[in-house]
């Protein structure tokens, strides 16, 4: 049995005033869901193969066009050992 974990992942494409953004909303998000046990610079497969179902992941993207493609979601099921 694994303990659920807090996900954080970041907006790859963000300018430098879109980071300073995203990382006021990190600070913002950490006091509601508290430390993130991992923080992933962009959703990738890496990212999605740490994952698993129990888990909170919080994006930090505001377009909604780079949300996770759903061709992910079954990965899902796989997740961290």
């Amino acid at each position: 049995m694994t303990t659920p974990c807090v996900h954080f992942v970041l907006s790859p494409h963000a300018s430098v005033i879109g980071r300073l953004h995203q990382d006021t909303r990190v600070a913002r998000a950490s006091l509601v869901w508290g430390t993130p046990d991992f923080i992933h610079p962009e959703w990738d497969l890496k990212a999605v193969s740490e994952i698993i179902p129990e888990d909170t992941v919080v994006f930090f993207d505001d377009d909604e066009a780079d949300l996770p493609p759903p061709r992910f979601y079954p990965l899902f099921k796989r997740g961290r050992k």
